[in-house]
């Protein structure tokens, strides 16, 4: 599955806002990976968490690295959650 072609604007636009706001602490499409910050990735809802999941996959698949991601906890390095281009994984 492919994201839609408009989406990496939008996606790349979410992703800076979730580096704004504190979220996001780090993310390396080559790696599939993500570090959140824990606190503040739980005061979000489930479908908010799943949307920044989606635009981390859908700007790595952009950057040609495939459309999926990992998201870590960004000081336990456990995974929050998942998307492997197919299924959602979510703590």
């Amino acid at each position: 599955t492919d994201p839609p072609p408009d989406q990496g604007t939008v996606a790349t636009a979410l992703v800076g806002e979730m580096m704004t706001n504190g979220v996001l602490v780090d993310y390396a499409c080559e790696k599939n990976t993500a570090w959140v910050n824990r606190a503040v990735w739980t005061k979000y809802n489930f479908e908010q968490r799943r949307n920044m999941l989606f635009a981390l996959a859908t700007v790595c698949e952009v950057q040609r690295a495939g459309y999926r991601i990992s998201i870590l906890d960004y000081d336990t390095k456990r995974e929050l959650a998942a998307f492997d281009g197919k299924d959602i994984k979510m703590e």
